[in-house]
């Protein structure tokens, strides 16, 4: 009984993430679409230090992702243009371990001139990816 045991277990976890997942509730497949062909055309640069880039580090990716799925919510594919992460921009400032994160939608994204009011949001996130503190546009910086 034991090694059957050892056995039914071994083989969950040869598996995959995806198969285990899906018996313990939830989706850890990756979800990205991938593409059909390649453009084997296209040149990918050389990252060297030599040439201008930007350079973003887990920890400030990992506090944009917590920020745009506050404010946003997940990217779904029947939603407006200006509701998607992509249609926004995003600047960060790191202070010790806590990462700002300033969220402002972009209209030229969606082919519009005109920027809303209160359209964006400022976050504070730590390194661990915790949301500390959240202003929308619009809110009063201190609570009345």
């Amino acid at each position: 009984m034991k090694n059957l045991s050892v056995a039914l277990l071994s083989t969950l976890m040869l598996s995959g993430c995806a198969h285990i997942g899906r018996l313990l509730g939830c989706d850890c497949a990756v979800t990205g679409e991938r593409p059909e062909s390649q453009d084997l055309t296209l040149e990918l640069p050389r990252f060297n230090a030599s040439e201008p880039k930007v350079v973003t580090d887990g920890v400030v990716l990992q506090a944009i992702r917590v920020a745009a799925d506050d404010f946003l919510g997940r990217d779904r594919a029947d939603e407006a243009c200006w509701d998607k992460q992509a249609s926004h921009t995003y600047q960060t400032i790191q202070k010790g371990d806590i990462v700002f994160v300033r969220i402002d939608y972009n209209p030229a994204s969606c082919g519009e001139k005109f920027h809303s009011l209160d359209s964006g949001a400022t976050y504070a996130i730590d390194k661990n990816g915790r949301l500390l503190r959240r202003l929308l546009d619009g809110e009063p910086q201190r609570p009345l």
